[in-house]
């Protein structure tokens, strides 16, 4: 039974690298993400996790905030997710087209619980983000 308090509760089975369960957290709801396969697991821990310290690596992607003109103080990478990939596709270089992931600051949402005065405190009550092997 959850308290009239506290923010509601989605589970996400499936969840793969965590981007759904992310974006459900970032709309204030406590969110449990799940998925089976182990190596999606340690990428979403990689991604969630890895990702969110400032960007020492040169050969890491640069990218700009929306918006605000300056580079991002998160690490992103740019992969090809299709490279092995031979069906369905039209040509090679079709294959070789790349994703910069992650697209946003893992680290960037900071829920915080708004009392009875009107202050913002850190509370038991601000949203949750897990995820969990199942």
């Amino acid at each position: 039974r959850q308290s009239s308090s506290s923010p509601p509760r989605v589970a996400v089975p499936g969840s793969g690298l965590g981007r759904l369960a992310w974006e459900i957290y970032s709309k204030g709801y406590s969110v449990q993400g799940s998925d089976f396969s182990l190596p999606m697991l340690l990428a979403s821990d990689f991604m969630l996790n890895g990702c969110g310290i400032p960007n020492t690596n040169s050969t890491a992607v640069v990218a700009e905030e929306e918006g605000s003109g300056s580079a991002a103080a998160f690490k992103q990478f740019a992969i090809s997710p299709w490279i092995s990939e031979t069906k369905n596709t039209t040509s090679f270089r079709h294959r070789m087209r790349t994703v910069v992931v992650p697209d946003v600051d893992p680290t960037s949402l900071q829920h915080e619980d708004i009392g009875n005065d009107g202050a913002a405190t850190a509370a038991a009550a601000a949203p949750e983000f897990t995820m969990m092997a199942g």
